[in-house]
C-alpha cells in the first residue's frame, strides 16, 4: 500500500493532482486484479474511503487501498 496516491503523471505539479481526482471520482470504475468491483457511488472523506456500488452490493474501499487513479479513463485500481 502506498502513502500517497499516484496519478498518470506523478511529477506534474498542477491543480489536477491525486487529491483532486480522488475527491471528484464519483462515477469512476473501480477495478482490482480480481476484476471489476463496480463504480464509485460516493467519496466519504471523513472516513477516508470510497463507497463502491457493484453487482455484489456496496463495498467500502479505504483510500490506503488505492493503487492508481487514471483520470482520462475514469478508472481506479485498488488492492484486492
Amino acid at each position: 500500500m502506498q502513502a500517497t496516491l499516484p496519478t498518470v503523471n506523478p511529477t506534474s505539479v498542477d491543480c489536477w493532482m491525486a487529491g483532486h481526482w480522488l475527491e471528484h471520482s464519483e462515477g469512476f470504475s473501480v477495478e482490482s486484479s480480481a476484476g471489476r468491483l463496480g463504480y464509485v457511488a460516493s467519496v466519504d472523506s471523513a472516513n477516508r474511503e470510497l463507497v463502491v456500488l457493484g453487482n455484489h452490493g456496496v463495498t467500502k474501499v479505504s483510500f490506503t487501498d488505492i493503487d492508481f487513479i487514471d483520470p482520462p479513463t475514469e478508472r481506479i485500481v485498488v488492492t484486492p
